[in-house]
């Protein structure tokens, strides 16, 4: 979730800056005014820029509103001096100046999405999900290629930004792009019943370089699964099993090492449902414990 989150102020940072170059005129008397009473001199686009971003972070950490909902407020705060008709070219760069902003309105469903992921996971550990949110960013990241491409053509059109309407006017971008985000992330997420489930099992024990996959003893809340046959060597093992019925814990056993595995968590994907399986802290039953539950 730590990452999730890092990203998540990154987007509203990014969304910020962009604000803040629409607004250069309003903060240019407050640069100076705070010049004139206090001394120092603090450039415009600094103050503009803390002053947005502290409304992003109020909206998004003390008013509990989500990241799609704060990054369209601050596109409308973006494209509010031209609907009150400040010129275009008061804006120095406005092509550069939306690319912040288009960037932050990518993010925001991308990243709801992995929040609503995360909690469908039930929490798993730090260190796994970080990992899992590194391998969606680069996905997420080469995705992004062929509208870099795009927008290298337009400011290349545009003179970067200094005439906008050589081919579009580019503050449109981001309402074109903020329109298609909100409307990715106002589809029903609802689940559908899943038609199958797989169990994720993965572990790391000292089991056999190959092994065959046998189901060995079956308990009241679990059952074994035997890895039979290679040479012994500590390896991870990662395993799909389609099974209806899902256990509580699943042990794993080899010839040389066994591991007590627990369900930890499960999501829905399309007509799939995938109920994730990893060591636990707990105890295997013990013999006699599986024996008493047998009776």
């Amino acid at each position: 979730m730590k990452a999730v989150k890092e990203l998540s102020y990154l987007a509203l940072g990014l969304a910020s800056l962009s604000v803040a170059f629409s607004f250069p005129l309003l903060f240019k008397g407050i640069s100076s005014l705070v010049a004139e009473k206090l001394g120092p001199y603090i450039p415009p686009l600094l103050i503009s820029f803390l002053g947005f971003l502290l409304l992003a972070l109020t909206l998004f950490e003390r008013k509990g509103r989500s990241l799609s909902f704060t990054v369209g407020v601050m596109s409308v705060l973006y494209v509010l001096p031209y609907i009150g008709g400040v010129p275009v070219g008061k804006i120095p760069y406005v092509a550069l100046s939306a690319i912040p902003l288009s960037l932050a309105i990518v993010m925001a469903p991308y990243l709801s999405f992995l929040s609503v992921r995360e909690k469908a996971l039930h929490g798993p550990p730090e260190a796994e999900w970080n990992a899992v949110v590194r391998e969606e960013l680069k996905t997420f990241l080469l995705s992004m290629i062929p509208g870099g491409m795009l927008l290298v053509y337009l400011l290349y059109s545009t003179a970067l930004g200094t005439a906008p309407f050589a081919l579009l006017p580019s503050y449109f971008l981001p309402l074109i792009a903020l329109s298609l985000g909100l409307l990715l992330a106002s589809v029903d997420r609802s689940e559908k019943p899943a038609n199958k489930t797989v169990l994720v099992v993965r572990g790391h024990l000292l089991a056999g370089d190959t092994f065959e996959v046998r189901r060995g003893s079956i308990y009241e809340n679990g059952y074994e699964l035997l890895l039979v046959g290679g040479t012994p060597v500590r390896r991870p093992v990662l395993m799909r099993i389609e099974d209806e019925k899902i256990p509580e814990y699943i042990l794993l056993k080899s010839p040389w090492d066994n591991l007590f595995l627990t369900k930890k968590g499960e999501v829905v994907e399309g007509s799939t449902r995938y109920v994730i399986f990893l060591p636990s802290t707990s105890r295997a039953p013990s013999s006699q414990g599986i024996s008493s539950a047998l009776q």
